[in-house]
């Protein structure tokens, strides 16, 4: 398993490590964002200067929220809403109750599925496309 890489002179390329995560702040904030995610949920591959330690490139890796398809059995109507209530639930778990966390779900565009994810209270991201990649 590669867990670094280093680039000559210029950057050290790694994991970062989750006690680590806080590195992230001034990266994120120099772009007018907060830090997308957090470590319990996701990873980031980031560049490293290695003379002062600090990052100058991050790129973030979470799963991702299928809301289709939603696998029931014939004839029976579970509560898509209690199975999300227990999701994010678990996420609370490990974050924390007061940790503030945003996350993505991926949705087919068909009427149905884009209606039950709006009664949902999830908010379409304008501008944003989903791209996949197998490996």
């Amino acid at each position: 398993m590669i867990s670094e890489i280093n680039d000559g002179d210029s950057y050290r390329y790694r994991l970062l490590d989750p006690d680590e995560w806080t590195k992230l702040v001034p990266l994120c904030a120099s772009r007018g964002r907060d830090v997308p995610c957090l470590p319990v949920l996701a990873s980031a591959a980031v560049a490293e200067d290695p003379r002062t330690g600090d990052l100058v490139g991050a790129l973030f890796f979470q799963a991702i929220q299928h809301m289709e398809p939603v696998v029931t059995l014939p004839g029976k109507h579970p509560s898509l809403q209690r199975m999300v209530q227990v999701l994010e639930a678990a996420i609370k778990e490990v974050v924390g109750p007061e940790q503030k966390v945003e996350y993505l779900v991926l949705v087919q565009q068909n009427p149905a599925a884009m209606d039950a994810a709006r009664k949902h209270g999830l908010v379409l991201m304008e501008g944003y496309l989903p791209y996949k990649r197998t490996i």
